[in-house]
C-alpha cells in the first residue's frame, strides 16, 4: 500500500504517525507534497536570485532571504493533480474554503481512498478560509458527507462528523523514546519556550517573569518577529531555531518548567500544541493557557492550567513550581505516563493504519 499526503503545511513532523507505518512495514511508501507550486516558486527565486530579491523589496518593501516556510519538491508540486489521479490512498489537508475543492471532489468521484485530515475546531460554524472567487461552500459540504476524516483534535472531528463525514480522532504525536526525561546537569531551575517567537504565543508576559526572577535560567528556542527582544533580554538563554530533534530532546532534558502561554487572535489560535506533548514526555512541569488544543491535553493533574492573557495567573503557577519540588515532580511523571499512554508514535501510527483501512 503507498499513500501520498497531499498538504497546505508540508511538514514531515505532522505526519510522524503516518511515516512510522513505513517504518513497522506496514505501508509500502508515503509521500509528502505540496499544494502551494506557484507559493514554492517564489520562495526559491527569491532565495537563490538576487534580481528577483531585490524586486521583491523594491515592491513589497520586504528584504533578505524568506525563512521558516516549508517547501516541497517543485517538480513532484506541479506535477501533484496528475499524479494523484492514479493513487489510491490519499491523506488530505487542506484549507476549507479553497478553490481546490473542485479537484477534490474529482478525487472523491473516482473512488479514491480519502481522508480528510485537519485541526480545525470550528466546522459547520464558520470556515478557515473564504473563497477567493465565488462561493464554493455548498461544494464542501457535498465533499464531507460520507468522507473518510481525521480530526487532530476532538473539536475537529466532532465539527466534520457534524458535516456528514465518517470522523475519528488522532492527535500529533510524540517518539517517547526521544523525548524521555534525563538528569539536569544545570545548576540553576531552567523554565523553557519552544516555538514561535510572535504576539500571539504571549512571548513578552514570559520575557516578564524572566525579569521578574533573575536567578531562574530562562531558555527560549524558535524563531519570529520577536525575536531581537528576546535576543536582548539580559535573563534570557536564546538558541533560535533548532531543527534536530536529538538536540531538542537534550534541550527539553536540560529543562525543569515549560510555559506555553498562547493565547486566541482573530487569525490564529493554539488547535493542538505539539511542543507541548514533546515537554510533557520528556517529564517537564507544564504551565499552559486554556486554548482549545492544550484543554484536549491537560487533566490538572499532568500540568498546570491558566486563562489565556492572564499574567497573574501566569505568576502564581510559575512561583508555585519554583517553590514546591515535589509538585514540579509530579506533574512531570504524571505528564511524561500521559505522553507514553495517549501520544506515543508507535499507538497513533496503529490508529492510522485503522483509519486508512476503515
Amino acid at each position: 500500500m503507498k499513500i501520498k499526503i497531499y498538504t497546505d503545511c508540508p511538514l514531515d513532523l505532522y505526519y510522524e504517525g503516518v511515516y512510522y507505518l513505513k517504518k513497522l512495514n506496514k505501508v509500502e511508501d508515503v509521500e509528502l507534497i505540496g499544494t502551494r507550486f506557484f507559493y514554492y516558486a517564489y520562495i526559491k527565486l527569491n532565495n537563490n536570485f538576487r534580481l528577483f530579491k531585490n524586486l521583491r523589496s523594491l515592491i513589497m518593501g520586504k528584504k533578505g532571504a524568506i525563512r521558516g516556510e516549508p517547501v516541497t519538491n517543485l517538480r513532484g508540486s506541479l506535477s501533484a493533480p496528475f499524479r494523484l489521479l492514479f493513487t489510491k490512498n490519499i491523506i488530505l489537508s487542506i484549507a476549507a474554503c479553497r478553490n481546490s475543492i473542485y479537484f477534490l471532489y474529482l478525487l472523491k468521484l473516482l473512488g479514491k481512498n480519502l481522508i480528510f485530515y485537519s485541526s480545525w475546531p470550528y466546522y459547520g460554524k464558520e470556515w478557515i478560509r473564504k473563497p477567493r472567487f465565488g462561493d464554493n461552500e455548498p461544494l464542501w459540504k457535498l465533499f464531507f458527507k460520507n468522507i473518510k476524516a481525521v480530526g487532530i483534535n476532538k473539536h475537529a472531528a466532532e465539527g466534520m462528523k457534524l458535516l456528514g463525514a465518517k470522523t475519528c480522532h488522532i492527535p500529533h504525536c510524540v517518539d517517547t523514546s526521544v523525548f524521555r526525561p534525563r538528569k539536569s546537569k544545570n545548576e540553576k531551575l531552567t523554565a523553557l519556550y519552544v516555538g514561535r517567537l510572535n504576539e500571539a504565543k504571549g512571548i513578552r508576559s514570559i520575557l516578564g517573569l524572566a525579569d521578574k526572577f533573575p536567578k531562574v535560567r530562562f531558555v527560549f528556542v524558535g524563531s519570529g518577529p520577536l525575536e531581537d527582544e528576546v535576543k536582548n533580554n539580559k535573563n534570557v538563554e536564546f538558541l533560535g531555531k533548532v531543527s534536530d530533534r536529538d538536540k531538542m530532546a537534550e534541550i527539553y532534558g536540560g529543562s525543569d518548567i515549560f510555559i506555553l502561554n498562547s493565547y486566541k487572535t482573530p487569525e490564529w489560535e493554539e488547535v493542538f500544541g505539539r511542543v507541548l506533548i514533546e515537554a510533557m514526555a520528556s517529564g517537564l512541569a507544564v504551565i499552559s493557557t486554556d486554548c482549545i488544543g492544550p484543554k484536549e491535553i491537560i487533566d490538572g493533574k499532568n500540568a498546570l492550567m491558566i486563562e489565556q492573557r492572564n499574567d497573574m495567573q501566569l505568576l502564581e503557577k510559575f512561583e508555585l513550581l519554583l517553590k514546591d519540588k515535589k509538585l514540579r515532580e509530579e506533574l512531570g511523571k504524571n505528564a511524561r505516563e500521559c505522553a507514553v499512554e495517549k501520544y506515543d508514535t508507535a499507538k497513533i501510527a496503529e490508529k492510522w493504519l485503522e483509519a486508512i483501512k476503515r
